[in-house]
């Protein structure tokens, strides 16, 4: 038995047989949040889609008076004609900081502030668009930034004209939208002379001289941050304690505000509320079968075989239930394939098992689920164990989940008409050894670099290896019991440690 600003789009397959919420092209399983408002979701797609804007954070919500949406790059605020606008995230009222997550950005500059032509002003939009060329250059110091092909190039013609008839004035009008004008002059980062910074009213370029590409940072991202006080840069928490955002989110509180009298009209009830997603993993695959047993009648039960059928059970049970049920695979293969994740070399069963820690990791799962049967020589041994680690930063939540795990196991086998033996929910260290892990839930080791980063447990709901226990596992009420067994413990923990 076995922090950047920038970020990459992450493509993962999102299982066919998903309920509606996931199958919707506006749910993204990455954040586990869904766009959706038809408003926001057209202005969205018109205006450059996940390039533009990243994935949504938050769920529409009320601050200030207006209905908003979080997004990783922007915030969406629509208009009491139902319209869509994108707040300005820098303003001195949302995040007019110039230090986050170790990255110094230059400050509004007055002199480039008092040289912006005014709103209103005749052929205000002809200036403004001159003015962005005269101050986001494309060539800075020697270096080729592209802050206006960058600027030039964010919405795309078939996004914002999907009829095909193509306005190229218009065009430039929706980047201006998008970003704004340029309110300072191009700066390095005082701590990282390979990073050129441009800050725009809704947005920060981002040059970077060891890759030669400028994109916009993921900085309304931070405004959830300091909302909640949640993945809060200690730089970014010292400048923002002043702000009327600076930890309002409260579940505890009338619209979830602490302080009303500093965010009037606001309503965080919903914000961050979303689909818990899990990692259902289903052990082995391909040609790591794991435990078998064979019956007098020659035929075999193979572990890889009942992982799998029992993991695609339970997730299936979990989309039905509301929960966000990712597969780490879901035939009879392996996740890696021939590449080198952990960097030794080699490729072998270390590169396998990152590969599902990384699957886990990237698409933000809020537990990992990995399904097993337990195999040992001795063929009297038999019964049903849970493992977690300890050691981790959150050994409290893998004891709770295993343990729930385990208990609903066991009910679940035996309302389906088979006892079994209660091993308990039991750390991995008191099989392994002292500081010994199993690679899939322990820290970094040399095995697996990347550890997980969320909550999980390993399942051994019987023995593969025990007569008794192989053959209650080749009937279908069984493998059915084990898949309701871990469904019902995972409901409990959520309602145990809701997500926001």
């Amino acid at each position: 038995m076995l922090c950047t600003l920038v970020l990459g789009v992450l493509a993962l397959a999102v299982p066919a047989s998903r309920a509606a919420a996931q199958e919707n092209a506006r749910f993204y399983p990455q954040t586990g949040y869904t766009i959706a408002d038809g408003a926001f979701w057209d202005f969205f797609r018109q205006r450059g889609g996940l390039r533009t804007f990243g994935y949504p954070v938050s769920n529409p919500f009320v601050l200030s008076g207006f209905r908003v949406q979080i997004f990783q790059r922007e915030i969406l605020q629509q208009q009491p004609d139902g319209s869509v606008t994108m707040m300005n995230i820098l303003d001195e009222g949302l995040m007019p900081y110039t230090r986050i997550n170790g990255s110094t950005f230059p400050a509004a500059d007055p002199e480039v502030l008092a040289r912006q032509p005014q709103v209103g002003a005749p052929d205000y939009h002809v200036k403004a668009l001159q003015f962005v060329k005269d101050y986001a250059p494309d060539m800075w110091q020697g270096l080729k930034v592209n802050f206006y092909q960058t600027f030039a190039n964010s919405v795309r013609a078939q996004e914002a004209f999907p009829d095909g008839r193509v306005s190229p004035g218009l065009l430039l009008g929706f980047n201006l939208e998008i970003w704004g004008l340029p309110t300072s002059k191009p700066a390095f980062d005082p701590a990282n002379a390979g990073f050129v910074y441009l800050r725009f009213q809704r947005g920060i370029m981002h040059f970077d001289t060891s890759t030669g590409t400028t994109q916009g940072l993921l900085l309304a991202d931070y405004v959830k941050s300091i909302l909640t006080l949640r993945t809060l840069p200690p730089d970014l928490d010292s400048q923002a304690r002043g702000s009327p955002l600076y930890g309002q989110f409260d579940p505890r509180m009338v619209s979830s505000v602490k302080q009303p009298r500093d965010l009037p009209a606001s309503d965080l009830s919903d914000a961050f509320r979303r689909e818990p997603t899990v990692m259902v993993d289903a052990g082995h695959g391909g040609r790591e079968t794991g435990a078998t047993y064979k019956f007098p009648d020659g035929s075999m039960l193979m572990e890889k075989d009942l992982n799998l059928k029992v993991a695609t059970r339970l997730a299936e049970l979990l989309r039905e239930g509301g929960i966000n049920a990712m597969q780490s695979r879901t035939a009879d293969s392996q996740l890696n394939g021939s590449r080198d994740l952990t960097a030794d070399g080699k490729v072998n069963l270390s590169d396998e098992l990152q590969a599902r820690v990384d699957r886990a990791n990237e698409m933000r799962a809020d537990l990992l689920v990995s399904v097993h049967f337990n195999g040992v020589t001795d063929a009297s041994r038999r019964g049903t164990q849970v493992f977690y680690a300890d050691g981790r930063p959150f050994v409290d939540r893998n004891r709770a989940l295993a343990e729930l795990t385990q208990s609903h196991l066991v009910k679940a086998l035996k309302e389906a008409g088979y006892e079994t033996i209660d091993r308990k929910a039991t750390v991995d260290t008191i099989v392994l050894g002292h500081g010994a892990h199993y690679f899939l839930l322990g820290p970094a080791s040399e095995h697996v670099k990347r550890p997980t980063e969320m909550p999980g447990i390993i399942g051994e709901p019987l023995f593969v290896t025990n007569p008794d226990d192989a053959n209650a596992l080749r009937q279908d009420r069984i493998q059915a019991a084990i898949a309701r067994g871990y469904a019902e413990a995972v409901k409990a923990y959520f309602k145990q440690f809701p997500v926001t």
